[in-house]
């Protein structure tokens, strides 16, 4: 799943609350990024964050925080 803008930074995945300048309804933006994050922790589900540096393809664990994919975490 791509998803672009609704989430600019790795660690936004552990804090959906904390803000870019370019949410323009910020109470909005923070439900999005909820509903995104908990879609992305179901199994099987990865995300494509364009604006996660080197992090880009991933999924999101049972603790709530962003998982990098590599080929030696997914048994491969």
């Amino acid at each position: 799943m791509a998803f672009g803008d609704a989430l600019h930074s790795p660690v936004q995945v552990a804090h959906p609350e904390w803000e870019v300048i370019l949410d323009t309804d910020r109470d909005e933006a923070e439900r999005s990024r909820r509903r995104l994050i908990d879609h992305l922790a179901r199994d099987g589900v990865y995300g494509f964050g364009v604006h996660f540096a080197d992090q880009q393809l991933g999924t999101v664990d049972g603790s709530g925080r962003w998982r990098p994919w590599s080929d030696a975490a997914d048994g491969r």
